[in-house]
């Protein structure tokens, strides 16, 4: 595991966002030119608490949290790492967060995070697996700049971040997952369902458009006995995950 800094919770991991290991000019041109209709081979970041390497003040952390989502700004702006979250309450209460990168490979993804100035901190640890997931991720970053064109400034916190609730699902069998949440793929009520690689070949995750264990529960019943064992949590990500499958499609129309 290699160390990498997590910011204080919700507003460190909050949007989706890119890059990639050239250029940004070129970054962006290769990112406009990547399909978003099928499958993408993607790599997926589970983070961890780590054991920070030094003690620091109120301030320091305060200026190592801008430092830290400045640099995701930049990055988003680059093109790659295209999704980004914390976790809730509940769950592994060592597990803080996940990225998906859409690089080559896994050092790429891990070479790239360590871009982040807080990377050196030591707060998390991450591990990384490879994963088969839907190409429509790829039109996040147009989706949020879209958002964050229309949306009013707030009041204070960094302006452009916002955040909504989703469950989370780790399935242990990932095809038996697949066939049981065809429904609610087709009613688009699964935002994301990722096949990993490494050493959780075999598993899925899966993002649902459910706010919490109540709602996740109500749109599980139909398909939770051919389900098989998983487990599930609330994860935090950006409101516009709900719509990368229509922007595909529109994108696809053109």
């Amino acid at each position: 595991m290699r160390p990498i800094h997590a910011p204080a919770r919700a507003l460190s991991l909050l949007i989706p966002f890119a890059l990639l290991a050239w250029t940004p000019a070129a970054q962006e041109a290769a990112a406009a030119r990547r399909p978003t209709q099928g499958d993408a081979d993607l790599i997926f970041v589970l983070l961890k608490a780590g054991t920070p390497k030094e003690k620091r003040t109120a301030e320091e952390s305060t200026k190592l949290q801008a430092a830290h989502l400045a640099n995701i700004r930049k990055l988003a702006d680059e093109g790659s790492l295209v999704l980004a979250g914390p976790f809730g309450p509940g769950g592994d209460p060592a597990t803080r967060g996940l990225f998906v990168f859409d690089v080559p490979n896994i050092a790429d993804a891990e070479r790239l995070t360590e871009t982040d100035p807080a990377v050196k901190a030591g707060t998390l640890v991450l591990e990384a697996f490879p994963m088969r997931a839907t190409a429509a991720l790829r039109t996040l970053g147009d989706l949020e700049k879209e958002s964050a064109a229309t949306r009013p400034a707030p009041a204070s916190g960094p302006a452009g971040f916002q955040i909504r609730a989703y469950t989370y699902l780790v399935a242990d069998d990932a095809d038996r997952a697949d066939r049981a949440l065809a429904p609610l793929r087709s009613a688009r009520r699964v935002c994301l369902f990722g096949r990993l690689g490494g050493a959780m070949a075999g598993k899925a995750i899966v993002v649902l458009d459910a706010k919490d264990a109540a709602a996740a529960e109500s749109l599980l019943a139909p398909v939770k006995s051919e389900l098989g064992a998983f487990s599930m949590r609330t994860w935090y990500a950006t409101p516009n995950l709900t719509r990368i499958h229509e922007a595909a499609a529109t994108r696809a129309s053109r």
